[in-house]
């Protein structure tokens, strides 16, 4: 059976259909055979038990007068029986009394005397039957028959049933291959639609329908199926396409991105990019790395990166600790200094990265280094330069304190002697001594307030005050009070919105606001002066703004009038020594902001200034108490 497993359709509806007609056919056949073998069997022992009564009633009277003559003469009657191949008569003691043999054949009567039976011995049937004469047995007759006849019968029958066999199985042969159609045509064409689509994957591809059985049913599904199968196709199609565009477009982009990266941490000379395994040895090496160090990639990949720190770092198992704690954290950024091939120092700046695997495991690190050595030195050269620079400040200061201080005594001298010169020769001498005398009066005294000014300048870095909470509504009232005999007689209008408390040196803030305020109001023009003070918080800082409808400074002008004794205005239209927007400045940078101005001429000016907004107690406010000390001791605000 396992045979047909593998044969086309067609073959095993064939195969089938003569299998079972031959096997009916045969069946039948050896039926009939059987049964006529067994009928004519039959047949035959009922003929010679007549033929046998007949003779053994021929012989009764032969056997009773002992004459053998007779009883050959009986037996040779058995001649027109050409199947009959011998006959014998025996005695009562089983003696041979007489007998027939067939011409031609070479045979004897058998020895021994069977009971009354009939056996099929081989092609021949042995017969043996008792003479009984008046019921008392005188003899036995025995006969041997020749069963050729059943032989030939047999071999006829099976002619037969051969040919008849031959006939059924070309007319099964004839019939199954119209009939068969019915079943392998439906399913030849849907194996055929399966084995395209196989061949082509073109789901589009329908089996055809040729019946409404289960053939058809089949087709229906088939056809249903492939339906499902094209839509997803499509749809895996589309999302495929997709997918390829979308992995083709990130691998461009990577691969891009991969050369830029590889070409950049080759060609870059500036920082040294290398990495290293688990254990700390160099697996990379690129030119900034051969630049900085003076290895080249042969000499140091595989070394340890210990061997660029110096004795006392590794005494100190720097290194060691550098790896575990790029290791634990993810990253390490530190600087210090390094060992070159040649054993010179550099000032190194390093960025080391801890690499992981997919599943998390170390694989190793990313370690890029800058070589800082210029900036280094550069940072210990300013270092020594603000030194130098903050004992020079503080000289200077001092000079221009003890300056402006020793100064004022002769100075007073010389003005009080020239007020009373031109209090007691005022036009008493001609008019050009007159005059002398007033340009000498008018230079002492701007002389005295150049000197002042100078002392209150040079007062904001040597006598400070301590920081604290100062309320700058309470502030700008009390210098509103000190300018109000210049607000009444200008008919300023100032006003100002609700004011902050910041930590600030609380004289120096009113000593800004009234600069400002002052300022404001002087250089207003025909116009009524009208001046206005806000502050709004932004981040981490107050800005403040004073507004004022004056005569404005031209864009060029703003940087200037920061700096000492700058004037932009005549003295006799604006008097003043050019001090005051410079005080500001100075006090504002002790603070810890900065001051600037937005102002067109004719368009009035606004002043800006910022004060950290800082709680008192903070770590900030501590900062600014920390700064304005140094301050004090003579250190430059920078």
């Amino acid at each position: 059976m396992r045979l047909l497993h593998d044969i086309p359709i067609k073959r095993k509806l064939l195969v089938i259909i003569l299998l079972t007609s031959g096997a009916a056919l045969l069946m039948s056949a050896v039926a009939i055979v059987v049964s006529d073998s067994v009928l004519y069997q039959g047949y035959i022992r009922r003929d010679l038990d007549a033929l046998a009564q007949i003779v053994a009633d021929n012989s009764t009277a032969a056997l009773s007068f002992e004459n053998a003559a007779d009883a050959e003469e009986t037996l040779a009657s058995l001649r027109a029986r050409p199947a009959l191949v011998q006959a014998c008569i025996y005695t009562p003691d089983s003696m041979i009394f007489a007998r027939y043999i067939r011409a031609g054949t070479a045979s004897a009567c058998p020895r021994s005397i069977e009971a009354d039976s009939a056996r099929i011995d081989g092609n021949n049937l042995h017969l043996f039957r008792s003479i009984l004469l008046d019921g008392r047995k005188v003899g036995t007759l025995y006969f041997q028959y020749e069963l050729s006849e059943l032989a030939a019968r047999r071999t006829l029958y099976s002619g037969l049933v051969i040919a008849i066999m031959l006939t059924a199985t070309l007319l099964a042969v004839v019939l199954s291959g119209r009939l068969r159609l019915l079943i392998t045509e439906p399913l030849m064409r849907l194996a055929g639609a399966a084995e395209a689509v196989y061949q082509t994957h073109d789901y589009t591809i329908r089996a055809e329908k040729l019946s409404e059985d289960e053939l058809g049913l089949l087709a229906n599904s088939f056809n249903d199926m492939l339906a499902d199968i094209q839509q997803r196709d499509a749809e895996l199609r589309q999302a495929r396409d997709q997918l390829e565009q979308r992995v083709q477009e990130r691998t461009a982009k990577l691969r891009e991105s991969e050369e830029r990266f590889r070409s950049l941490v080759e060609s870059v000379a500036e920082y040294a990019i290398i990495t290293l395994d688990p254990a700390g040895h160099v697996t990379t090496w690129n030119e900034g790395a051969e630049r900085i160090t003076g290895y080249r990639a042969e000499e140091i990949i595989g070394q340890h990166f210990s061997r660029f720190y110096p004795a006392e770092d590794m005494g100190k198992r720097l290194p060691e600790h550098a790896l575990e704690t790029a290791a634990a954290e993810g990253r390490l950024q530190n600087e210090g200094w390094r060992i070159r091939k040649d054993g010179s120092r550099f000032w190194a700046y390093v960025v080391m990265t801890a690499l992981r695997d997919p599943e998390g495991k170390l694989a190793g690190f990313s370690k890029i280094t800058r070589d800082l050595t210029d900036r280094k030195q550069a940072e210990e050269a300013i270092k020594r330069q603000a030194a130098e620079l903050a004992r020079s400040n503080a000289d200077l200061e001092q000079f221009a304190y003890v300056a402006s201080h020793d100064l004022q005594e002769p100075l007073r001298m010389v003005t009080t002697f020239m007020q009373l010169l031109a209090d007691r020769y005022q036009g008493k001498l001609d008019a050009e001594a007159d005059e002398f005398i007033g340009f000498a009066v008018d230079g002492a005294t701007r002389m005295k307030q150049l000197i002042t000014d100078l002392l209150v300048y040079s007062r904001v870095g040597t006598h400070p005050e301590e920081f604290s909470p100062t309320e700058c509504d309470a502030v700008f009232k009390e210098v509103l009070q000190n300018l109000d005999v210049v607000v009444k007689e200008s008919g300023a209008e100032v006003t100002h919105d609700p004011l902050p408390t910041v930590i600030a040196d609380r004289s120096q803030m009113s000593q800004l606001f009234q600069n400002l305020v002052s300022n404001a109001i002087k250089f207003t023009g025909s116009r009524s002066p009208r001046v206005h003070l806000s502050a709004r918080h932004v981040s981490t800082e107050w800005i403040f703004s004073i507004s004022d409808n004056g005569i404005g400074i031209s864009p060029e002008h703003r940087e200037r009038i920061f700096v000492i004794f700058q004037r932009l205005h005549d003295r006799m239209a604006y008097p003043g020594t050019g001090i005051g927007l410079a005080l500001c400045k100075k006090i504002v940078e002790r603070h810890g902001g900065r001051i600037w101005v937005e102002s067109h001429p004719g368009e009035g000016s606004t002043f800006f200034f910022t004060i950290p907004a800082v709680a008192a107690g903070s770590g900030k406010a501590k900062d600014y108490e920390s700064l304005h000390n140094r301050t004090a001791e003579g250190s430059p605000i920078r």
